[in-house]
């Protein structure tokens, strides 16, 4: 298995546009970069390095606690996305928010500016989202494509209005940080599935790639790439003007055609 160390770390982080003072938000399947000396402490630390003192840190931390019908606990729910992410709430100064589906955690000066949103909005206008397409946050995917993370394309796909998602409102229970229980509702755009949108994110990855304004790096078993949320919003705006179904392989069981 291969080895990675600190300054590999390092390394593939620049590869990737990461910069002092940057903000990044990490997707990822983390045994794609390999055998990491020192495990993910060692992660956490070459890339708090790389962003710096006045950069930051978000990773998902979603639970889905109320579509399953849970209590979401700020401090104590799990996230379901990865070891890595649970290391991150455990081992590190961080701020979660109290969204019980699509939580996020992070360290940072201006992250807790940005997850702090207490309106239930995750995607669409006035959401955590919001603030991270206006902090113009850097997005890691490592070691995954376009369709298998980056939530925040539904928060594209709801701000630009799609017809094949909608808002739904999950009510439930949240547990806060002085352990008080409150009764919560949280807005979520889904998919109508009447429609049977089967979505299709790497049409515009693949554009992104081809013309620069993605970085992609190999390294470890994987391909790694990063894009800035103004960047992708722009783009994937473009493309829906041209096309509606632009994010889609198929709608109403029809395969969508695009010109590319």
């Amino acid at each position: 298995m291969n080895k990675v160390n600190y300054k590999s770390l390092r390394v593939l982080f620049s590869d990737l546009g990461v910069k002092k003072g940057r903000i990044v938000m990490v997707h990822g399947f983390m045994p794609s970069l390999g055998r990491i000396e020192g495990g993910y402490k060692t992660f956490y630390q070459a890339l708090s390095d790389s962003v710096g003192d006045d950069g930051g840190v978000i990773v998902p931390t979603f639970t889905y606690s109320f579509t399953k019908g849970e209590v979401y606990d700020v401090q104590k729910s799990k996230s379901t996305v990865g070891d890595f992410t649970n290391y991150f709430i455990e081992n590190n100064n961080f701020c979660r928010n109290l969204e019980p589906n699509f939580s996020m955690a992070g360290v940072g000066k201006e992250v807790r500016e940005i997850i702090n949103n207490d309106k239930g909005l995750v995607f669409g206008k006035d959401s955590i989202y919001e603030k991270i397409e206006e902090k113009n946050v850097l997005f890691l995917l490592l070691g995954i494509d376009w369709d298998q993370g980056l939530s925040y394309f539904m928060h594209l796909e709801s701000s630009y209005g799609v017809s094949y998602r909608y808002n739904k409102d999950f009510k439930g229970e949240v547990v806060d940080y002085n352990g008080n229980l409150k009764v919560r509702t949280a807005v979520h755009c889904v998919r109508d599935y009447d429609m049977n949108p089967i979505q299709y994110r790497g049409r515009i990855g693949k554009y992104l790639e081809k013309n620069n304004m993605a970085k992609v790096a190999q390294f470890g078993y994987g391909t790694h790439r990063s894009i800035g949320a103004q960047t992708l919003k722009n783009e994937v705006f473009k493309k829906l003007e041209s096309n509606r179904y632009y994010l889609l392989r198929e709608i109403n069981g029809r395969r969508v055609v695009v010109d590319e």
